[in-house]
Order: structure tokens, then C-alpha cells, then sequence
């Protein structure tokens, strides 16, 4: 990992002015000007029982707690994500652990940043750096709090191709409960087939998506996953609390291809696997 990348994108610093009330989780923003802070304090997220499950950043430097995250090295119940777990962590401990790396993390519109279907909850944006990007940029990650929990977050496509391509999440959380697709005919353009496969993991909800692309000359088609935009949004959200998300959209992959979840699973956990084929009938 770039150590001068990851000590220049300890602390972001945004435009000072009014944030876009809609703001789209794929849109890169450029950070103009960076200033370090050292943290003052040693925030923990802690499970409801009394073991703590994040470390204390106190006892490491700058450059070993930005590893640690980036890293993902934390042990904790799925779904979670950099320590924190919906249904769990409070936002008033997700906020202070958040304040280490920036201090801008805004309120922001539910309407504009639907995430699941609790009429009772807040949404909170926090812009976190693409680690290894070349640039200096930023990508979004969604909270949405219910009683100051952490009910759902959303995590912007850019970090899950960092860290989460599908042999990582295969490998990560093992063989999925369903495989989905996502396509028809307004994803085909001139003689390519675009489609996006889902995955889903039922138990510890937990819901990303990549791209896939291929000619469709054959049928059926070979399409492969697209390099350089792969991924799509992740979910993860607690048990009780319901996605706001349209399932009945998809179409299970076995239908229009020689995949079910578990020859998926076993295909792509290598990630030397970066194709399959679909019959065009998935585009009707």
C-alpha cells in the first residue's frame, strides 16, 4: 500500500459550504486541501456483551491505524464492516471512531439516501479516501441510525472493489444463499450485453452486486466481469430492520445459465475465474 496515500487521506478536508442534499455513492470528489490531525481521544465499538472487538488506536501510529483499517483486520459478527455492525453499535461510538480519520460526517436528506423502510430512522454521509487510487479522492459510505443504533450502511461501489472483488467477499462470508441477475433489454448496446449479478447473503444480510459484459454474437454469451467498474453498492443491515430494495427486479441466475449458487461459488472463490456464460434469453 502507498504509505505517503495513506498518511495524506488521515484527515479530509471537504468544500466548506452547504453538502448536495442528493449525493450518488459511485461519484468520486476531489479534496482540495488536507490538514493531519491526531486524534485526541480512543474511541471502542463494543458488542453488547462486554468483550470489545475493536482494538484501542491509542497503542499504534498513524500509519499502523490507517493499515489496520484498510486492512480489515478486525474480528467481529457479520455483518460488519471496519468494526462497526448494524443492529449493535451505537452511532454515538460509530461517530467517535469515525472522528479519528475525518471530522466531516453530515446529516443527510432520507429521501435522497434510501436505504431501508424505517420511517423513523436518520442518514449520515461520511467521505472516506480510495486507498490506492492514484488520486486524491473520495468515495461515500451511508449510516442509517435508528434509537442512536446503526441500523444499515451502504458502502460506495469504489471500496467495495478495493476491498471486497467477488473471490474476496466468496472468501470472506463462503458460499452465498442466492445468485441473481440483473438485466434487460435496455442493457444491451449495439452487439454488447451488459448485465449485474447479485449476491446475496441471507443470514447475516449482506447484499453487493458487479458488472459483467460480454458480445452477444453467441448464444449463449460469454461475459465477463468489467475490470475497471466491477462493483456495485454493498448492504449490510441488522435483522430487524427491512432493505429497501426491489428483489422482484432480479431473476435467479440458474434460469439462464449452467451456474446455481454453488458452482458460482466454487468458479469464482478462484480468482482466476473471471467469466461465464448466459444464454441471451436473461435479456428478454
Amino acid at each position: 500500500m502507498n504509505k505517503k496515500l495513506i498518511l495524506f487521506t488521515l484527515s479530509i478536508f471537504l468544500f466548506v459550504g452547504c453538502v448536495q442534499e442528493k449525493v450518488t455513492l459511485t461519484e468520486n470528489v476531489v479534496i482540495p486541501t488536507v490538514t493531519k490531525i491526531s486524534p485526541s481521544s480512543t474511541p471502542r465499538l463494543i458488542k453488547p456483551t462486554p468483550t470489545i472487538y475493536l482494538s484501542p488506536f491509542s497503542t499504534l501510529s498513524a500509519l499502523e491505524t490507517y493499515d489496520k483499517l484498510y486492512n480489515s483486520e478486525f474480528e467481529c459478527d457479520k455483518p460488519c464492516w471496519w468494526g462497526i455492525i448494524p443492529g449493535f453499535s451505537t452511532w454515538i461510538e460509530t461517530k467517535q471512531f469515525i472522528e479519528q480519520f475525518s471530522v466531516y460526517v453530515y446529516s443527510v436528506d432520507k429521501v435522497n439516501n434510501e436505504i431501508t423502510k424505517s420511517e423513523v430512522s436518520d442518514s449520515y454521509m461520511w467521505f472516506v479516501a480510495i486507498p490506492d487510487s492514484g488520486s486524491d479522492t473520495t468515495t461515500a459510505v451511508f449510516f442509517v441510525v435508528q434509537n442512536n443504533v446503526v441500523s444499515a450502511i451502504k458502502i460506495g461501489a469504489e471500496l467495495v472493489e478495493y476491498f471486497y472483488p467477488p473471490h474476496k467477499i466468496l472468501e470472506e462470508y463462503g458460499q452465498p444463499d442466492q445468485i441473481f441477475i440483473s438485466n434487460s433489454e435496455y442493457s444491451v448496446f449495439q452487439e454488447t450485453n451488459y448485465a449485474q449479478i447479485y449476491i446475496l447473503y441471507e443470514d447475516v444480510n449482506i447484499l453487493t452486486s458487479y458488472f459483467f459484459y460480454g458480445s452477444n454474437l453467441t448464444n449463449p454469451l460469454n461475459i465477463c466481469l468489467d475490470e475497471e467498474h466491477q462493483a456495485g453498492n454493498m448492504y449490510l443491515w441488522s435483522p430487524s430492520t427491512e432493505l429497501d430494495f426491489d428483489f422482484s427486479i432480479l431473476k435467479p441466475l440458474e434460469q439462464f445459465s449452467e451456474l446455481n449458487v454453488e458452482t458460482f461459488y466454487q468458479t469464482f472463490i478462484d480468482d482466476a475465474n473471471k467469466c461465464f456464460e448466459v444464454s441471451k434469453e436473461a435479456w428478454d
